[in-house]
């Protein structure tokens, strides 16, 4: 391929064939790359464009082997490049991250870096509570792309923004990464459009339902579901969701009034806000706050409804608020999900459960 001032560069189909040749050196120094680089940016190719990118590649290296005469490095791409898409399972990988993927179970090293620094960053980091802000419609909605667009991002499906604006504004899903580019396109349309949320729930069908107040733009739940200023049109949703034979919960702060307001609404449970629990850094403000949620477990119990608990729920909270004989589930996901990074999902599992059962 040209370079500049007459100079060339290979294409990466021939780049990738030099780079299978054996005893390529110059003073003792290898001019190729290891094997482990190579898998390396395989799986990046397959882990960013999926894997017709990668098929792709095959064929074009096929093609310039024959040009070349580079069969026998074609033959050992073709091998590397097929155990990574687990077409040759007796091919041997050198590096964990082609194996595991080899295996079926890939994983995308950039995002568990991502994470280690997101959790590092929130550990010492106070969050606030942000007052409430009006949002026009137009905002709602870049605040729903954005979403769709982080949230996918973290979990491992990156788009170039440009081709996310495509996506969402313009409904052009790539050929080659249809099922990511509608994971994009489906969150967007979730957050967007609260009638779209109910429309899924009545759908799907699932056994609960757990109403929770969302602001576009939010890091994190920000309180619980002002259910009293809200009466009318919880009780709308509530009641086409009790119709489909779905349990309805209200996530709510533990304040009477909000239990009472969510009892008349039809809920059949209500999951109780720990959030000022949580943050509480003094052990005297957390006591305090723990006698709230606790007074709040008892009315709700007396009430007839199911009692739930939840929000920054950790390894070293939890443990107090099972002491209390009224909660029934304990919402503590993102708390097992930092510690299985750590230690594997099962002990993370594992190791909440002991807790919540004492």
């Amino acid at each position: 391929m040209p370079f500049l001032d007459g100079l060339f560069v290979s294409s990466l189909p021939r780049a990738y064939l030099e780079n299978m040749q054996s005893g390529r050196s110059r003073g003792g120094v290898s001019k190729i790359l290891p094997t482990g680089e190579i898998e390396a940016r395989l799986d990046k190719i397959v882990r960013i464009h999926g894997d017709e990118k990668l098929n792709e590649l095959r064929d074009n290296a096929r093609e310039t082997a024959g040009e070349l005469g580079m069969e026998k490095e074609f033959q050992a791409l073709d091998k590397l490049i097929g155990a990574l898409l687990r077409a040759r399972p007796d091919h041997e990988l050198v590096t964990p991250l082609a194996a595991v993927r080899a295996a079926g179970s890939p994983y995308d090293p950039d995002r568990l870096n991502l994470f280690q620094e997101l959790f590092s960053a929130l550990k010492g980091t106070e969050l606030h509570v942000r007052e409430e802000i009006e949002y026009t419609p137009e905002a709602f909605r870049n605040m729903a792309f954005f979403e769709a667009y982080f949230s996918n991002y973290i979990e491992g499906t990156a788009f170039e923004l440009e081709e996310t604006q495509e996506i969402v504004w313009q409904g052009k899903i790539p050929s080659n990464r249809p099922a990511d580019a509608h994971d994009i396109l489906g969150t967007y349309k979730i957050v967007a459009n609260t009638q779209e949320m109910l429309s899924i729930a009545l759908d799907v069908g699932p056994d609960m339902v757990s109403l929770v107040p969302e602001n576009p733009g939010e890091v994190t739940t920000e309180g619980g579901l002002n259910v009293t200023a809200n009466e009318e049109s919880l009780k709308q949703t509530t009641a086409k969701l009790k119709a489909a034979g779905i349990h309805v919960s209200f996530f709510i702060d533990p304040i009477e009034q909000q239990i009472d307001a969510s009892k008349r609404c039809g809920a059949e449970s209500v999951e109780l806000c720990t959030a000022r629990y949580s943050e509480a850094s003094l052990a005297e403000e957390q006591f305090t706050e723990f006698e709230k949620i606790a007074a709040a477990a008892r009315h709700a119990a007396g009430q007839g409804l199911g009692v739930n608990v939840g929000h920054g729920l950790d390894y070293q909270n939890t443990a107090m608020l099972a002491a209390l004989p009224e909660v029934e589930d304990f919402n503590t996901g993102h708390a097992i999900i930092i510690q299985a990074i750590f230690d594997g999902l099962h002990k993370a599992v594992a190791d909440m459960v002991k807790l919540v059962k004492g």
